[in-house]
């Protein structure tokens, strides 16, 4: 992945957690990694146990953000919300934690660098 890539990766991300936590959510973990993949933000709303995927474009010509995760993404991402509940279950969730998956697509602007529109789409699996 290009450098450019990677930054605006990370610009969205600081977008998304910024959004998150404006509304209400508690951040736990930023950029989770094991064997399997990553996961972009791991949160608690209220009770609820929310692994977020983050995408981010600067424009919709190749699509939009949220049309990048396909059947084999979101099953990635089950997986490793599994894997993070089986890891961290003895210590810090209840024995049948209640979780959901979310996706937040940022589209920035291409010459500025700023933020153009976010949007957030709850319990996509």
């Amino acid at each position: 992945m290009s450098h450019w890539r990677k930054r605006l990766g990370k610009q969205g991300e600081i977008a998304a957690k910024k959004y998150l936590l404006q509304k209400g959510y508690c951040i736990l973990e930023e950029n989770y990694t094991c064997d399997i993949g990553e996961i972009d933000i791991v949160a608690k709303e209220r009770e609820e146990l929310v692994f977020v995927e983050v995408r981010t474009k600067t424009g919709a010509e190749f699509g939009l953000p949220e049309e990048s995760v396909d059947k084999r993404k979101l099953s990635k991402l089950v997986k490793l919300s599994y894997h993070y509940l089986a890891q961290f279950k003895k210590t810090h969730f209840k024995k049948e934690q209640k979780f959901r998956i979310d996706l937040i697509a940022v589209e920035m602007d291409r010459n500025t660098g700023k933020l153009r529109d976010l949007r957030h789409l709850k319990a996509i699996h």
